[in-house]
């Protein structure tokens, strides 16, 4: 090649020389082209991991004898439900898998998918837990545990009026808008800016309100800026014949500009008008109505006169005696724990919480999490979360407003009731009480009586309890 070169002219030497370069240039780009195909072929290998890695989280289910509990693992196309005995340390399969999808097969007319159970979530049908159900395919079986004999559940009773109830609850179509009532009968929802009634049997809705418009409508518009949060809307009583809900009125709040950039072509969609409560402009106004449903009639609540009041609805005493809510004005200066009477909507005021800079408890109310009052299953009688002395405690009151008395104190902040064994006289609570590791979050338990207070995690970090 060179002796080639050599003997031709000085600009077919140079040409030469750059068909040589170029090959070689040519050869590396190739192989690094294919260096990178490997490369990117292992990246996609590694985004596969996941499927291959089994365990991780688990979420127990207690089971009734209160120190088993079963959990599933859903590895890739093999779920298996495990029981676990922490106290003897074992670990075993809840259902033979080959023999349950051996008994599904006939009623499914078609094997079940994947290779191991079908399902990853059941419910035990009785109290010795010896048969469960769960669902496949949208249809829901029972199975007995220690025969393997499956019956197909009737997704209605027989007839009568029992026909009303499904015995598998259905889905409202939207979350957002529909809140199911306790006996299974009705959803309550939004339509149009109305409230509108769905039978669970049904589709077809009954609405029975006619004043609501955009900006002065019922019920669900929090739902609008919670980024898809789920809140609670409506609150229906214990018996379902009452259900409490808000009207919620917009009009005279400023409006504000949201430029959407990214639809520059779109002149009609760019810009999107949002009311916004500014500082000293008017802010929503909102009103408390109950709802009979047996009459279909709403019954406002009394909540006073007084201008840019706020309310957050806690729920129904268990009787279904009283609404219970919080009241609290612009400055968040001043709270009012309130008791409604469903039938003459009068309220009454069971305690008032004020400070001079704000209350805490209360937060804007698509996003409360921590529950201020936390009622007892006697009904007479309620927890406070106050930050009356300048740390946030726990108080037990009656509900004619009478301190009980405290339950905790001291230089550290209580966080939120867990829950009350009420027969047992414990409160769970959860409290940074480690002087030495303030951001430290631990579970905590104190007598009703107000005494032997416990702490009952150890190891240092925030702990999550259930």
């Amino acid at each position: 090649m060179s002796r080639a070169v050599s003997n031709l002219r000085p600009e077919g030497r140079l040409f030469a020389y750059l068909v040589v370069v170029l090959s070689a240039i040519a050869q590396i780009v190739c192989a690094q082209h294919t260096a990178q195909s490997e490369r990117e072929a292992m990246y996609e290998r590694y985004l596969e991991c996941p499927s291959l890695v089994k365990g991780g989280s688990i979420s127990p289910h207690w089971m009734a004898d209160g120190s088993s509990f079963w959990y599933s693992e859903s590895a890739p196309d093999n779920t298996v439900i495990w029981k676990v005995d922490p106290n003897v340390n074992t670990k075993m399969p809840i259902f033979d898998s080959a023999r349950l999808r051996e008994v599904l097969t006939p009623l499914l007319s078609h094997e079940p998918p994947s290779q191991g159970l079908p399902f990853s979530e059941f419910d035990f049908v009785n109290e010795s837990e010896s048969e469960v159900e769960f669902t496949v395919d949208e249809k829901e079986f029972i199975l007995q545990l220690d025969t393997y004999r499956i019956i197909p559940v009737p997704q209605l009773s027989e007839e009568g009026e029992s026909r009303l109830v499904p015995r598998s609850f259905p889905e409202p179509l939207d979350w957002a808008k529909e809140e199911p009532s306790p006996n299974r009968l009705w959803f309550l929802g939004v339509k149009d800016y109305n409230l509108s009634l769905r039978a669970t049997t049904e589709d077809s809705c009954l609405s029975f309100t006619t004043d609501g418009i955009k900006d002065n409508e019922w019920g669900a518009r929090g739902a609008q800026w919670t980024l898809d949060r789920k809140i609670k809307w409506a609150w229906w009583s214990p018996n379902s014949s009452k259900v409490a809900v808000k009207k919620r009125d917009y009009l005279r709040v400023f409006k504000q500009p949201i430029v959407h950039w990214l639809n520059p072509n779109d002149n009609d969609d760019m810009v999107e008008w949002v009311r916004y409560p500014w500082p000293g402009q008017a802010t929503v106004q909102t009103e408390i109505f109950i709802v009979d449903m047996p009459s279909k009639k709403l019954v406002r609540v009394g909540t006073g006169n007084e201008p840019d009041q706020q309310f957050h609805v806690i729920g129904w005493r268990p009787d279904g005696s009283e609404l219970l809510f919080l009241r609290i004005d612009r400055e968040y200066k001043r709270l009012d724990l309130m008791a409604a009477n469903p039938k003459s909507g009068s309220a009454r005021v069971i305690l008032t919480e004020t400070a001079k800079t704000f209350v805490i408890g209360w937060d804007f109310e698509p996003f409360v999490e921590q529950k201020l009052i936390t009622m007892l299953d006697d009904g007479k009688r309620f927890i406070l979360l106050s930050e009356r002395d300048g740390w946030k405690h726990l108080y037990l009151y009656s509900l004619n407003g009478e301190l009980i008395r405290r339950l905790t104190g001291g230089s550290y902040p209580a966080v939120e009731v867990v829950a009350i064994d009420e027969e047992a006289g414990w409160v769970y609570f959860t409290a940074h009480g480690d002087q030495q590791r303030p951001y430290d979050t631990h579970l905590y338990r104190v007598s009703l009586k107000g005494k032997e207070v416990t702490q009952l995690t150890n190891a240092t970090g925030q702990h999550s309890i259930q």
